[in-house]
């Protein structure tokens, strides 16, 4: 047969126990274990002595039978005279996941036809790649923010200015401090992101409701109110999850606020609005109106029924299901004035947490964020 290898016994003893990669042989008519060295033990959390005579496959913690049955077959190819290269995902004997690479290669040893596996771990080495492709996504996000968000504003400052200069009449300086105040917030933002977006600092139990309360302090309410339905503890950076709640409950107010619309856009540049709510027809959010003063935006937060999670939910007009996953996009945002960057920092703290979030309708019709995955902590006053 083609590629097999033929290897004396002290050869193969030398070789077999001289390597960091895990080896075992294997009997391709049974597919049993007939010998493993240190590492392949170490890898698996077994003994060398009982992992002798066991089926392969029972050594594996995946549960694919789909998966099994290709290993299964790489063996057979192998014994076939094909050398076979794949990756295996399975877990240790803690439970942790691992990344394998693995080959299987035809060799004789002391004269019996056998099948040699080599295991190798790239566990750390995957995640490093993962972690390399996530800057590089995220450098892309930053540059598209940027190369869009600035260039739309400095290209207004160096238009007025040319007309001030022609001129001389100070009416255009306020367009010039209008895109000055955008430029200001684009950049407080994107530094917010990368900050928000990298860690979290240390965990602890962290009430919900103090959380919550202590971010609609720091917004701009504009008649809107809040209701905190929950005695949930979890384990969360305090000031990060403030961050989160506060990005939020000031998108709801920014876009389902009475105020009226030309009021509304001058409050949204005096407080640092992010503007990232779309309405809709995915046209800025119109004001609510309900008779001649309208109805006060109404802001509940509450845990999730039968799940580890909580949720915000408000009143107004809502996100419509087509660009609700585009919601979380840095600089997705239809609002002019908007940087699109407020429900990409809501994102980047949940998941440095660990934690999922999903935008839905409320029963209300307005928006309704969900946050799943999070860790309850049961208080003793509980």
């Amino acid at each position: 047969m083609e590629g097999r290898d033929e290897l004396p016994g002290a050869v193969y003893r030398e070789v077999f126990d001289g390597v960091d990669d895990g080896l075992l042989l294997l009997d391709p008519e049974t597919c049993r274990i007939a010998d493993v060295n240190g590492a392949f033990a170490d890898l698996t959390g077994y003994s060398r002595c009982s992992l002798v005579g066991r089926p392969l496959v029972s050594v594996s913690n995946n549960d694919s039978h789909a998966a099994v049955a290709y290993a299964v077959a790489m063996v057979e190819r192998a014994a076939a005279g094909e050398p076979q290269s794949f990756e295996w995902t399975d877990r240790d004997a803690d439970g942790a996941e691992l990344e394998l690479e693995i080959r299987f290669s035809p060799v004789t040893v002391d004269g019996a036809d056998l099948v040699l596996g080599v295991f190798r771990d790239v566990t750390d080495e995957r995640e490093r790649e993962r972690a390399l492709l996530r800057r590089k996504e995220r450098l892309e996000e930053f540059a598209s923010v940027v190369s869009h968000d600035l260039r739309g504003p400095l290209n207004v400052v160096e238009g007025e200015l040319n007309r001030y200069r022609e001129t001389g009449t100070t009416e255009h300086l306020d367009a010039v401090e209008a895109a000055r105040c955008h430029l200001d917030r684009v950049v407080t933002d994107l530094l917010d992101l990368a900050r928000d977006g990298r860690t979290i600092g240390e965990t602890e139990p962290t009430s919900l409701e103090a959380v919550a309360r202590r971010a609609w302090a720091l917004v701009d309410e504009r008649g809107a109110t809040l209701e905190v339905a929950t005695d949930l503890t979890v384990q969360a950076d305090p000031g990060r999850l403030t961050r989160a709640l506060e990005n939020l409950f000031r998108n709801s107010v920014e876009h389902g606020s009475t105020t009226p619309h030309s009021q509304a856009r001058e409050d949204s540049v005096e407080h640092g609005s992010t503007g990232d709510r779309v309405g809709p027809d995915d046209t800025a959010c119109p004001p609510r109106v309900d008779g001649s003063s309208g109805d006060p935006l109404e802001i509940r937060v509450g845990s999730l029924d039968g799940e580890r999670g909580f949720f915000v939910a408000d009143d107004g007009p809502g996100i419509p299901p087509a660009t609700r996953k585009r919601a979380f996009d840095p600089g997705f945002t239809t609002v002019a004035d908007g940087t699109g960057l407020g429900l990409a920092i809501v994102h980047r703290i949940f998941e440095a947490h660990g934690w999922s979030v999903e935008v839905t309708e409320s029963e209300a019709g307005g928006a309704r964020f969900v946050v799943r995955g999070v860790t309850p902590v049961v208080r003793a006053d509980q």
